[in-house]
């Protein structure tokens, strides 16, 4: 499928070695839309998974300043500490989103209205308040060159974005699962029905 052992992009030729990185992420990409009935390279387990983004995070970057970077790093060492208290794992930050994965729905909601909690106590600095937005969803997670991929987070970041700031919007899977596991998570968090 690949002969060569070197190509070009965008006009400068290919190392061997970055050559055979590439054919390789893409032979695991081709995995993943392989027919029903072939396992899919790299699929970890069904998952719960906590999305987060600050809303109007350009703003507050125009009003904070210097001080933005604090707001953001303390943010995110919120998030972390609940995700952490309930067994989650971070998979990534983007920008001003974070993204975790647990093994259990209940302990991804729990976490999440922690979190939400823990923002709204912090003695945040001059106003600098960051109004963060979550969504939780169930579903398959594969990992693909150390990436987390698959509809699950897709649709979980389509569930956070129905979420208002303050508050943690859950999907009819996440919900569901979280009921099958017999322990009630903590808070009242919103219950999306998007179809997913």
């Amino acid at each position: 499928m690949f002969p060569r052992a070197e190509g070009t992009t965008s006009g400068r030729p290919l190392g061997a070695a970055r050559w055979q990185r590439l054919t390789a992420v893409v032979r695991s990409l081709v995995g993943l839309v392989s027919p029903a009935g072939r396992r899919s390279p790299g699929l970890i387990r069904r998952v719960t998974v906590v999305q987060s983004d600050i809303v109007s995070s350009t703003h507050l970057i125009e009003i904070a300043g210097a001080a933005y970077p604090h707001v953001l790093m303390r943010h995110r060492a919120l998030i972390a500490r609940a995700v952490a208290r309930k067994g989650g794992t971070f998979m990534a930050y983007a920008g001003d989103g974070t993204l975790a994965v647990f093994d259990r729905a209940d302990d991804a909601i729990s976490a999440s209205v922690e979190a939400q909690r823990a923002l709204a106590a912090e003695p945040w600095p001059d106003g600098l308040v960051p109004r963060v937005r979550m969504g939780v969803h169930a579903g398959d997670i594969y990992v693909v060159g150390g990436e987390p991929v698959g509809l699950v987070i897709n649709h979980g970041a389509r569930i956070m974005a129905l979420a208002q700031p303050g508050q943690v919007m859950v999907s009819q899977a996440a919900a569901q699962a979280a009921v099958q596991t017999g322990r009630p998570a903590a808070g009242r968090p919103e219950v999306a029905d998007a179809g997913w």
